[in-house]
């Protein structure tokens, strides 16, 4: 029997767990969403080039996994699953479901979180270097 990869599997249920908190907040808080037509910080943008945006990063991750200088591969799963779940957003919706609100801060959700984690996993990954 096959085993299923470790980051394939935290991926899918960080996809998962993403759309499932949205859900949650659209049906049993709508007053608490914030609706963002925008891409990072609420900027404005049309959800086409967002989506754009969003399949080359995916590509630019995929190759960027293939090379052997990058020892930690788990920001892979939390860079997939937090663009997979915003572009679901856009496909659906036409606009990302933001409901995590810090006050100082934009609103932000899950998959906004998993995209930082791994941006912040690269960094760390590079100093060390």
């Amino acid at each position: 029997m096959k085993v299923l990869n470790p980051q394939i599997f935290l991926g899918a249920i960080l996809l998962i767990l993403d759309q499932l908190s949205k859900y949650f907040f659209l049906s049993n808080y709508p007053h608490l969403i914030s609706k963002n037509e925008g891409i990072a910080f609420s900027i404005p943008i049309p959800w086409q080039i967002s989506f754009s945006v969003g399949i080359v990063a995916l590509w630019i991750i995929y190759k960027i996994s293939k090379t052997e200088h990058i020892e930690n591969k788990w920001f892979l799963p939390l860079f997939t699953a937090g663009t997979l779940g915003n572009m679901a957003d856009r496909i659906i919706n036409n606009y990302l479901i933001d409901f995590i609100d810090l006050g100082f801060m934009p609103v932000f959700n899950l998959a906004d979180t998993y995209l930082s984690l791994a941006v912040l996993i690269l960094i760390l990954e590079n100093l060390k270097k």
